[in-house]
């Protein structure tokens, strides 16, 4: 099975696979069923749910035609006849290949054959010699050029021969990049994507078993279970420079904030973000009265996984030190005490300082087992890139955080807990709010809880609309209003 990788611009979005949704066609190499003539290596296609296939030069077609082939031989009712066959079944024939000319007189026929019958591109090996007649036929005939990485002998087995090839050249020729032959040749698959970047056209993108001693060859096998690194290469080539736009342009990445414009800003043109993200943590551990950690977290802003997961944002690095005294003996009314103080800092990766704050945090048991965890958290720093969608940062001014949980013994059969939430900031906001709860054992695996919420909120800065600025007095005139508008606070009980 191959890849295919090209313009999916003429599909509606409501007719796209998800494959297709994130710049990708998917489609087979009729070559996968060599074995089988092309009917029924259509219909194989089409159970697979795939709506594109490549067909290789002397495949057979079976059927009413029997043993005719498909090359530029056909003449054109039988070219006709099997491109309304493979539509009735859903599927668009988008190339041919692996085409070897015999002589160069052969490449006029081959163009002519694929105008005929629609096709995108031609996967194919030019002689060296050839270069400047396939190049003005791939423009006369506006059709691609999609060079093959056959082993040795081939002219373009490793990257560097066919960006030679090409160099100066339409960017209409390019490759398709065959990742199973480049690892047998011994090269990096991964690093000949990255070498490729901006001529990729189609992949023969498989996997391949390991090497093993007394064979010659490296089978395909089942994706994923061979040594090609399948997520790692599908990492590299991440879609179309549309999919990547609207990825720049996401909650996650915001890209076209005003505040990153000096390191960031959305290129339309990209095809792939990468980036890093991670944490390291040193410290020590244990049943120690004292315990201490220092944490330096990063995501760099080209970093993404939220096909995997959810992510709420990239682009910060973060350190926090923290430092844990536990008093573990019985004292007074006390089992258990710990004291934990903490202190965080967030920079983006122009530099910015965007959060700043310390906390204390007290944990507790009694001797009747009932727990107490209490936090309070002051922040003087707080600098949101997010609250606009995109638009300009929001300062906001210094807060305090405080977190509180109280629960009854939960070894009983019924725990009652109490939580409280508050959020002060010296400029007026406030919100509050408290959740009492009940919970019942009803046997050793089942339990029945029932929570009250309530919440009494003053909030001073609620987003109304984004609107773009006509002129400098228009814009004076928002933001007039907006500071009008906040200093009505809003109470809601």
């Amino acid at each position: 099975m191959i890849a295919i990788v090209c313009c999916l611009l003429a599909i509606p979005s409501e007719a796209q696979t998800k494959a297709e949704k994130n710049g990708w066609r998917l489609g087979m190499q009729s070559y996968s069923f060599h074995l089988f003539p092309l009917t029924e290596a259509l219909d194989k296609t089409q159970e697979l749910g795939l709506k594109y296939i490549e067909i290789y030069p002397g495949h057979k077609l079976g059927g009413k035609w029997g043993d005719k082939v498909f090359d530029f031989n056909l003449d054109a009712q039988t070219q006709k006849e099997i491109k309304e066959l493979a539509a009735s079944k859903g599927i668009k024939i988008v190339g041919t290949g692996v085409y070897v000319a015999e002589k160069s007189s052969d490449w006029e026929k081959m163009f002519k054959f694929a105008k005929a019958m629609d096709l995108e591109f031609i996967t194919c090996e030019p002689a060296l010699s050839d270069w400047d007649l396939v190049e003005k036929l791939s423009k006369q005939y506006n059709i691609k050029i999609s060079v093959h990485n056959h082993p040795q002998p081939s002219d373009y087995w490793k990257p560097e021969n066919l960006l030679k090839a090409i160099s100066g050249r339409s960017q209409s020729l390019g490759s398709c990049s065959d990742v199973g032959h480049w690892r047998r040749e011994g090269l990096n698959q991964i690093d000949c994507l990255k070498q490729l970047k901006g001529r990729i056209i189609s992949l023969h993108f498989k996997d391949i078993a390991p090497k093993k001693a007394g064979e010659n060859e490296q089978h395909d096998v089942i994706w994923g279970t061979g040594i090609l690194d399948v997520k790692g290469m599908l990492s590299s080539l991440h879609g179309s420079a549309g999919a990547i736009t609207a990825l720049q342009n996401s909650v996650a990445h915001y890209y076209q904030r005003a505040s990153s414009a000096d390191y960031l800003g959305v290129d339309p043109t990209r095809r792939s973000l990468t980036g890093t993200g991670g944490y390291v943590k040193v410290g020590r551990k244990g049943n120690a009265k004292w315990n201490f950690s220092e944490t330096f977290t990063w995501s760099s802003p080209g970093f993404d996984l939220n096909d995997m997961g959810y992510m709420k944002e990239t682009d910060y690095l973060m350190n926090e030190t923290e430092i844990m005294y536990r008093q573990t003996d019985i004292w007074k009314i006390f089992r258990y005490n710990a004291f934990t103080l903490s202190q965080k800092n967030m920079w983006n990766y122009g530099g910015t300082p965007f959060s700043n704050n310390a906390s204390l945090r007290w944990q507790s048991m009694t001797m009747n087992r009932y727990e107490w965890d209490v936090k309070e958290t002051f922040a003087w720093n707080w600098l949101d890139s997010r609250l606009l969608r995109g638009g300009p940062d929001v300062r906001f001014g210094s807060y305090f955080l405080t977190s509180a949980k109280f629960n009854t013994d939960k070894a009983k059969r019924m725990m009652f807990m109490l939580k409280y939430e508050g959020d002060h900031n010296f400029e007026g906001n406030r919100f509050n709010t408290i959740s009492p709860s009940l919970t019942f054992r009803l046997g050793n695996h089942v339990y029945l809880s029932g929570q009250l919420d309530y919440a009494w909120n003053t909030d001073e800065m609620q987003y109304v609309a984004t609107t773009s600025p006509l002129s400098s007095s228009s814009l004076a005139l928002i933001i007039m209003s907006w500071a009008t508008w906040i200093r009505r606070p809003m109470v809601s009980r």
